[in-house]
């Protein structure tokens, strides 16, 4: 029988999730704040560029059929 010592499920079981919710926030630190303004540098517009790989093995297009690109662009747009 092991005695002391750090072994597997040692230690304080942590709290539920409801009581941590229903706590609030206890030690009154500022909340992690995460800001969504803002695409992170990247143009919406722009297709990814797998989409143009896709597009270069498809030299042959069919007429009538979209590129993957435009598909893109339409989507987005």
């Amino acid at each position: 029988m092991p005695s002391g010592g750090a072994r597997k499920g040692a230690g304080r079981k942590p709290k539920p999730l409801a009581e941590k919710l229903a706590a609030g926030n206890p030690g009154h630190r500022p909340l992690k704040k995460v800001d969504f303004t803002g695409t992170g540098g990247i143009d919406p517009h722009e297709p990814p560029a797998y989409l143009r790989v896709m597009e270069k093995r498809e030299q042959g297009n069919r007429p009538g059929i979209p590129t993957p690109t435009e598909l893109y662009i339409d989507t987005v747009t």
